[in-house]
């Protein structure tokens, strides 16, 4: 599976429930995030470099884009790092 289809099939989505009352519930979730985050984070930035992004600002770019659209999640930060690329071109 390409990171695009990871992408658009959910598979960053984390897949544990969610509790506000329950603290080994919600400590659980906020580790399966982190876990998430990494693996996209890498997974993003290796995408960028087999894109033509130069690999000492992939990191950069991919940092960009998740700071500009992880707040509509990991689709919207796909589609702001495809938006960059352009840069590159």
């Amino acid at each position: 599976m390409t990171f695009e289809e990871k992408v658009r099939s959910g598979a960053y989505n984390n897949p544990l429930p969610y509790s506000r009352s329950i603290q080994e519930v919600r400590d659980a979730y906020h580790a399966k995030e982190v876990e998430l985050y990494d693996i996209f984070m890498d997974d993003l930035t290796a995408y960028l470099i087999e894109n033509k992004v130069p690999e000492k600002y992939a990191h950069k770019v991919a940092a960009k884009a998740y700071s500009d659209g992880h707040g509509s999640g990991f689709s919207e930060v796909f589609n702001t790092a495809l938006g960059l690329l352009e840069i590159f071109e």
